[in-house]
């Protein structure tokens, strides 16, 4: 019999050492950790691609990497303006608009619903990191999404961009 999980975990990895995050991954029984960074490169012992797979291999945590969910040098042009925030503005126009990054988010929901999955990135609080849209986009698909901070549990709250990456992905 297969599970459906309806649960998807987020995590950025700044503030912790490898063996923290270990004990995250642990903690919340999770199967798959998706690297959402567009580069996987870290100055922190244990957290670049190469690493960070090798070392979740070794626990029986299997490691995905979103490259294209990435933001970091990201200059997209779109209409809309949700944020304040120009980088964020041309990452959700990129959502909105990229085929690849479609397809990659409906795989995403896919590993979702059949595997307890982290999303990590560097960033320790979701709202100044695109992982809160991209969380955005899975609460739309039907997933409780909720995010690591500092060891704390913290539902996800709607980006003010909701409603706009609704209109594409409640398809």
């Amino acid at each position: 019999m297969s599970k459906f999980v309806d649960t998807v975990y987020t995590t950025g990895y700044s503030n912790h050492s490898i063996d923290e995050f270990l004990n995250i991954i642990k903690r919340f029984k999770i199967e798959v950790v998706v690297d959402v960074r567009r580069f996987p490169r870290s100055r922190l012992r244990g957290f670049s691609k190469d690493e960070l797979e090798v070392i979740l291999g070794s626990v029986g945590v299997s490691y995905r990497w979103f490259g294209v969910l990435g933001a970091l040098g990201l200059r997209f042009s779109g209409n809309v303006k949700c944020v304040d925030s120009q980088t964020f503005n041309s990452y959700v126009n990129y959502l909105l608009t990229s085929e690849e990054v479609y397809n990659a988010l409906r795989f995403l929901s896919e590993l979702a619903s059949k595997y307890y999955v982290l999303i990590m990135c560097r960033e320790l609080n979701p709202k100044y990191c695109h992982r809160q849209f991209i969380a955005d986009v899975l609460s739309i698909m039907g997933f409780k999404v909720l995010h690591i901070v500092r060891g704390d549990v913290v539902p996800h709250e709607r980006s003010n961009c909701y409603e706009f990456l609704k209109l594409r992905y409640s398809r």
